[in-house]
């Protein structure tokens, strides 16, 4: 078995027909699509049953209490066969000959993971400002490992299972970064783990994987628990990196404030509430950890954002943080 194209699906029926349809039809022939119905009650299960049924060596379908994301596409990898995995979001689509194209580059060089670029609304996507081709040894290193965390003066490899193809071990062997089960940050927990163990990447700057955006996806959900989660997946990101490359512990460090601008961007400036972004800017400037963080790199950011964060960070006044977003929230 050349692949094994892992599907999560939790109540995406009306979605559904357009991503199994463009699986079904992939080009590359040796192929497993093993979907995880993580306890839909929308009829997704019954639907993905009926793709089964009329495709029974194409699709293997797993039931399961619903355990969120991570729970699900893990369940999907322990039970894969191919030698190299894929992963797909059940509201998402691929080109048919994307994994023809991946493993082709996987097996023609040789390498444990194949990184590829995606497409929003036909447009190509990605933060991968580097030259096409095979990667090992110090440029790996040098190009694609100590960038992995993103900071402000340098790009960041995408943290997405998707789009890339990697070799199982690859993923296998780093399931006990995912121990926790979070349902927020999903992919943050393996990507890291998994760039760092590869001995070789081949980047391509085509894409292939098609992803929609759309309100109530796990992207674009206001969370009260956001802050704990975040601080959850850095401090397993930490263990990634002391047990794989303890060279980037400092940027490890300085990436928490990417965590810090995605806080902003979801749980205040995208609230409509004026009182919950409040409450939200002072849970965040309140909080012991990012102080430390905004103490050392905050005024590395000459972002507006950071401009405004650590003026109200430094008169201690929340509400500053609060009115900048929905000056901002206007302008999105």
């Amino acid at each position: 078995m050349k692949v094994s194209i892992i599907v999560p699906v939790y109540n995406v029926k009306k979605y559904l027909r357009k991503c199994l349809d463009s699986l079904v039809n992939q080009t590359l022939q040796d192929i497993e699509i093993i979907i995880v119905d993580d306890g839909s009650t929308d009829g997704s299960g019954d639907f993905v049953d009926s793709y089964a049924i009329y495709y029974p060596s194409l699709i293997k379908v797993i039931h399961k209490e619903n355990g969120g994301l991570m729970s699900a596409w893990t369940t999907g990898v322990r039970a894969s066969q191919g030698d190299y995995i894929g992963f797909i979001d059940s509201d998402d689509s691929a080109s048919l000959d994307m994994y023809e194209k991946l493993y082709g580059y996987a097996s023609d060089y040789d390498v444990d993971v194949v990184i590829s670029n995606y497409l929003i609304d036909g447009k190509i996507k990605g933060s991968h400002p580097i030259a096409e081709g095979k990667y090992e040894g110090e440029a790996l290193n040098k190009t694609i490992k100590e960038h992995i965390f993103p900071s402000f003066y340098t790009y960041g490899i995408s943290m997405s299972r998707m789009p890339k193809l990697y070799r199982r071990n690859i993923i296998i062997d780093n399931l006990k970064y995912t121990a926790c089960l979070s349902k927020t940050f999903e992919d943050r927990y393996i990507m890291p783990a998994a760039i760092l163990s590869a001995q070789s990447i081949y980047y391509t700057s085509d894409a292939y994987y098609n992803w929609m955006m759309r309100e109530g996806s796990n992207h674009s959900m206001y969370k009260t628990s956001l802050l704990d989660d975040i601080k959850r997946v850095y401090n397993v990101q930490h263990q990634v990196v002391q047990d794989k490359y303890p060279a980037l512990e400092e940027k490890w460090e300085e990436a928490y404030m990417d965590f810090i601008r995605l806080y902003v961007f979801r749980n205040i400036i995208r609230v409509k509430d004026i009182q919950t972004k409040i409450k939200s800017a002072k849970v965040l400037l309140s909080d012991e950890l990012t102080r430390t963080r905004l103490d050392k790199y905050g005024c590395r950011d000459k972002s507006k954002m950071f401009f405004v964060i650590m003026w109200a960070y430094r008169l201690k006044c929340p509400t500053l943080l609060a009115l900048f977003s929905v000056i901002a929230s206007k302008k999105g």
